[in-house]
């Protein structure tokens, strides 16, 4: 990505299908984390595109230094931010990362002299509980970030799949 140095859509998509493939034959699982910055909108409104692309860049950094050099970190598109986390075993360690980015995001972003505040929703898939492939994967974890967005924002939550009558 052109702004915040971090992986783009494609490099997400090659790097995601590798995952898939590894992980089938092995049997390992891993998360999708799917960030969306709450109320971005309103920053770009008010403040300006270059106060908002200066805060995506801070963004990308907080997601790097939360992170292992083996995750993937991507911007999908606009405020939209994925996190490839891979070799877990459980959904507890998706928990646990994603509430440690919701308190990381909490701090203030100092931009020009101002104190910006920006929380953040995620939403959880795991592979190969919530999908197989990448358009699965992505989708599970775009629901249940609508889910945390729901739940008032500032959170997480994870994917669950509709209950089978």
């Amino acid at each position: 990505d052109h702004l915040t140095s971090l992986a783009n859509r494609m490099l997400l998509h090659q790097r995601l299908q590798l995952l898939i493939e590894s992980n089938l034959s092995s049997g390992k699982k891993f998360g999708v984390l799917f960030l969306d910055l709450d109320n971005f909108k309103e920053i770009n409104d008010s403040l300006g595109h270059d106060i908002g692309d200066m805060i995506l860049i801070n963004v990308a950094k907080t997601l790097l230094l939360a992170t292992r050099k083996t995750d993937t970190v991507a911007r999908f598109g606009g405020d939209e931010f994925i996190i490839l986390v891979d070799d877990i075993e459980s959904g507890d360690v998706l928990r646990h990362i994603a509430s440690k980015l919701v308190t990381n995001l909490q701090q203030p972003i100092r931009v020009h002299h101002m104190d910006i505040g920006v929380t953040t929703s995620i939403g959880i898939s795991l592979f190969p509980d919530h999908g197989k492939d990448f358009n699965q994967l992505i989708k599970s974890a775009d629901v249940a970030l609508y889910e945390a967005k729901s739940a008032g924002r500032n959170t997480y939550k994870v994917f669950t799949p509709p209950s089978k009558l």
